[in-house]
């Protein structure tokens, strides 16, 4: 009977022992936690616990139907684990997870944390932005984004978006949509802030060339005024970053065309028989252009008329709408001048008239011009002689005698088209 007691008394102490002892995880360093990072777990226990006892911190996502020992400490009373995320075997298994700490002498389940915890990849080596177009047109709307493996690891981040931006600065790392309203290079700058335990602060920057519907020819541009074939690593290769079709032309390139502006003439014809990289493409109305495959990073300037074979808003490309194109050919080259002037396809301003009652010799000029009145009297009032380039720009004064004659000095201004107006009558002349 005395045994049978004793024996009860035993059972009693132990089983009372044993619902007296607990283990719960008082704090977690951090709540996002990157595979292969270091990080330390406070416990607290209640109850006794032999010598010989460990502690171990388990990692779960499934609620602990598995799990996977992250740390461990041999102890008798409450302390800290020092921790590390495994990559489970090369398997990488990321988001919500739970810890809990167990004893194994004697053995104790303890209380999950209480929390989800986030367990992320690795930072990568450097932060970067989602790639987009680097060619962009004004007042057509766009939206930076951070890419997609560096987001997770910041919870704020600071944007500049550089001059002539719809919005100038914005906080956040959703942004919101904007536009530019200037042309240039615009730099676009991101400080990301608060990252989680695994990353550490980052400066990004981001630069984009924004574009409108003018365009300058060059006075080395290259010129096609027929049809014809070429090869884009023999004729265009670190020779020429311009290309101007005239009006009727067509041009065939071979090869894969890198960082070249194209202007297209009404009636004028390209065809990218590979493809092209950060390139422009200007297309007056009646210009087409077509291409094996759509070129990469560049940017379509479009005009009503114009036909383009391909999606412009592809390959990292966008494109822009042009009711017309401000064309400036004040430099462009003469001989390109002389046969837009046969074919009629200069832009002249609209109150150009050639009924005037005036000549100008010679023309072409080079050193000087000469004005005669025709079919006039003699005896005229002075009036004022004023030369206009392209642009609307004046760019000489003079004063018209009452002889007959007037002649000019043109050697300072550049090669190009030029415009006299005497009175309210215009005429044309080239500088050469």
């Amino acid at each position: 009977m005395k045994t049978n007691l004793f024996f009860f008394l035993f059972c009693l102490i132990i089983y009372s022992q044993a619902i007296s002892q607990s283990i719960k995880i008082t704090n977690v360093s951090e709540k996002d936690l990157c595979i292969g990072y270091s990080y330390t777990v406070d416990y607290e226990v209640q109850g006794t616990f032999n010598a010989d006892n460990v502690f171990v911190a388990q990692l779960s996502y499934d609620q602990f139907q598995t799990f996977k020992i992250v740390g461990s400490t041999k102890s008798t009373s409450s302390g800290r684990i020092n921790i590390t995320i495994p990559n489970n075997d090369g398997k990488n298994i990321t988001g919500k997870h739970r810890l809990r700490v167990i004893s194994s002498n004697p053995y104790i389940i303890g209380s999950d944390n209480g929390e989800d915890l986030m367990v992320l990849l690795p930072p990568p080596k450097t932060f970067s932005l989602e790639e987009r177009a680097p060619l962009w047109v004004v007042k057509k709307k766009l939206r930076f984004r951070l890419s997609s493996n560096t987001e997770p690891y910041f919870k704020d981040a600071l944007w500049n978006f550089g001059e002539g931006a719809s919005i100038e600065t914005y906080q956040g790392l959703k942004t919101p949509i904007i536009e530019y309203y200037t042309t240039g290079e615009k730099t676009i700058k991101c400080s990301l802030k608060l990252p989680i335990s695994c990353a550490n602060e980052a400066e990004l920057e981001y630069k984009i060339k924004v574009y409108d519907c003018s365009i300058t020819i060059e006075s080395d541009a290259y010129i096609d005024s027929t049809t014809k074939t070429i090869e884009y690593s023999k004729e265009l290769k670190d020779k020429y970053s311009q290309v101007w079709i005239l009006p009727g032309a067509s041009l065939t390139i071979k090869g894969t065309v890198y960082n070249t502006t194209f202007l297209v003439e009404t009636g004028g014809q390209l065809t990218l028989s590979n493809s092209g990289r950060n390139c422009l493409f200007y297309l007056k109305p009646g210009a087409s252009m077509s291409a094996s495959s759509a070129p990469i990073q560049s940017l379509f300037l479009l005009t009503p008329g114009s036909s383009y074979f391909g999606m412009p808003d592809s390959n990292y490309s966008t494109y822009g709408e042009c009711s017309q194109l401000n064309v400036n050919y004040q430099s462009a080259p003469i001989e390109g001048i002389r046969i837009m002037e046969k074919l009629g396809y200069l832009n002249i301003a609209d109150n150009l008239s050639e009924n005037t009652n005036f000549q100008i010799f010679p023309n072409p000029a080079e050193d000087y011009i000469e004005i005669t009145y025709i079919n006039t009297q003699n005896n005229l009032p002075q009036q004022e002689i004023k030369i206009y380039n392209t642009l609307g720009e004046c760019v000489t004064i003079e004063t018209l005698n009452a002889a007959s004659l007037q002649k000019i000095d043109i050697s300072g201004l550049l090669k190009g088209v030029y415009f006299v107006k005497l009175g309210e009558k215009f005429a044309r002349f080239l500088k050469i």
